[in-house]
C-alpha cells in the first residue's frame, strides 16, 4: 500500500479511473490512496474484494472532491464492509456529478447478516451488506439536506432500521410467549409508530423522486432474517422466529392493515410509490433486497404506465410479508402457512402480474428468468 501511494504522488495528472483490489490495507491506508491522488480528472473510484473503509476513508474522499471540483462521477463500494449509514448520506448530499454510487451488494453477493445498520455485519464471503439507518434521514423541521447527486444514472441503496421503531426491542419482541402475548398485540395495534414510519418513508420516495435521470435502480430495504446460508425465505424465517412470533410479526404488513401499508417501504401504491412517476428514463428496478415488497396487480399497472422503458424487474424470491404471496400450479393463491408445508417450485404473484401489465419486461426472481 505505501508502494501505490508513492506511484500515486509522483503520476501524472492524467489519472481518470482507480480500481483498488487489495484487501489488506486498513482505512486510513485507503484514505491515503486518495490523499496522494495528484490528479485532478479522478472520475471513477472502484473498491473491491471486501475491503475494510470506514470514516477516514470516507472523509478523504469528500475532502477530495471538494478540492478537484467534484469531478467523481462513478464510486463502487458495494463489496466493501465498514461504510456507516452517516457516510453514505454524506456521499449523496455531498457529491453532485455522481453518475454511478453502487453501496449495496446484490442478494447473491451476502450471505448471513446480523446487523440492520449502516456499517459491516459478519458476512461470509467478505462483502457487507450497507443500508442508510433511517434515524440518520433529516426528517426533521428545519435542516433538510437534500441529495445532491441529481445526475445520477445507476444507484444500489438500501434502508433500514424501522424495526427499531418498535417500543421494544427487536428480539425482546420476537421472543414470543404467552407472557408477552398481551404486549406484542399492544405494539401491533400501535398507530403511533406506523406514522413514525410513514415519515421516513415520505422523505424516502421524496429523495428518490428527485433522480430522473436514472436508468437502474437497485433498492434494499430492512436487513433479511436469514437461517443458515438461506435468504429471507418462509423456511429462513422459521428458523429465525417462532412460528406465533413470526404470525403476528406478519400481520404488522398484511393486506388487511391499511394503516401499516401506508407506513412501511414495501414499494406498494398506498406507501407512496407514485411518486417514483418522475423516473421516466428507468430501464431496470432490482427490488430483490427488499424481502417484504408487496407488489401486486396494481402496481404492475402503474410501472406500465409511469415507466415506458423498464425492461427489467428483478424482484424478491422470499415471502413478501403477505397471506397471498404465492400461487400453486393450478393458479390458486397459497397462504403463507401452508407455503411453509409445501414443497416445490411456486410461482410468486407479481410474476404473473408483471408479465401481464409489462409483456416487454424480462421479469427475474434471484438468478433465474421467469
Amino acid at each position: 500500500m505505501p508502494g501505490l501511494c508513492k506511484v500515486l504522488e509522483s503520476a501524472t495528472t492524467q489519472l481518470r479511473h482507480l480500481t483498488v483490489a487489495s484487501a489488506n490495507g486498513q482505512d486510513d491506508q485507503y484514505a491515503g490512496l486518495l490523499d496522494a491522488c495528484q490528479t485532478d480528472r479522478l472520475q471513477s473510484l472502484i473498491l473491491q474484494n471486501g475491503l475494510y473503509i470506514n470514516r477516514l476513508f470516507i472523509r478523504a474522499l469528500l475532502s477530495y472532491s471538494r478540492q478537484h471540483r467534484f469531478t467523481l462521477q462513478v464510486l463502487d463500494f458495494e463489496n466493501c464492509m465498514g461504510v456507516e449509514s452517516k457516510d453514505l448520506q454524506l456521499v449523496l448530499t455531498s457529491c453532485p456529478n455522481l453518475i454511478t454510487f453502487l453501496a449495496m451488494a446484490p442478494q447473491r453477493r451476502t450471505t448471513n447478516i446480523n446487523s440492520s445498520n449502516g456499517g459491516h455485519g459478519g458476512v461470509s464471503g467478505g462483502s457487507s451488506d450497507m443500508r442508510i439507518s433511517i434515524k440518520d434521514l433529516p426528517t426533521g423541521m428545519g435542516n433538510k439536506p437534500a441529495w445532491v447527486c441529481l445526475r445520477l444514472q445507476h444507484l444500489s441503496i438500501g434502508f433500514s432500521g424501522f424495526i427499531s421503531l418498535q417500543p421494544s426491542n427487536f428480539n425482546r419482541a420476537m421472543s414470543f410467549s404467552a407472557d408477552n402475548d398481551n404486549n406484542l398485540n399492544s405494539y401491533i395495534n400501535n398507530t403511533s409508530i406506523n406514522a413514525s414510519a410513514k415519515i421516513y418513508v415520505d422523505h424516502i420516495y421524496s429523495q428518490l423522486a428527485l433522480l430522473t435521470e436514472l436508468r437502474t435502480l437497485r433498492l434494499g430495504g430492512e436487513i433479511e432474517p436469514v437461517g443458515g446460508s438461506g435468504s429471507g425465505s418462509v423456511a429462513a424465517l422459521g428458523a429465525t422466529f417462532p412460528p406465533e412470533a413470526l404470525s403476528q410479526t406478519l400481520m404488522l404488513t398484511s393486506p388487511s392493515s391499511s394503516s401499516s401499508s401506508e407506513a412501511s417501504f414495501d414499494l406498494t401504491i398506498k406507501s407512496g410509490l407514485g411518486r417514483l412517476e418522475t423516473l421516466k428514463r428507468l430501464q431496470e428496478l432490482d427490488v430483490q433486497r427488499i424481502w417484504h415488497h408487496r407488489i401486486s396487480a396494481r402496481e404492475c399497472a402503474w410501472m406500465a404506465r409511469s415507466w415506458p422503458h423498464l425492461r427489467t424487474f428483478r424482484g424478491s424470491a422470499s415471502v413478501a410479508l403477505s397471506e397471498n404471496t404465492w400461487e400453486d400450479g393450478a393458479g390458486a393463491r397459497v397462504g403463507l402457512e401452508a407455503e411453509a408445508r409445501m414443497s416445490g417450485v411456486k410461482k410468486l404473484v407479481y410474476v404473473g402480474e408483471m408479465k401481464k401489465s409489462c409483456p416487454k419486461v424480462d421479469v427475474w426472481v434471484g438468478l433465474q428468468r421467469v
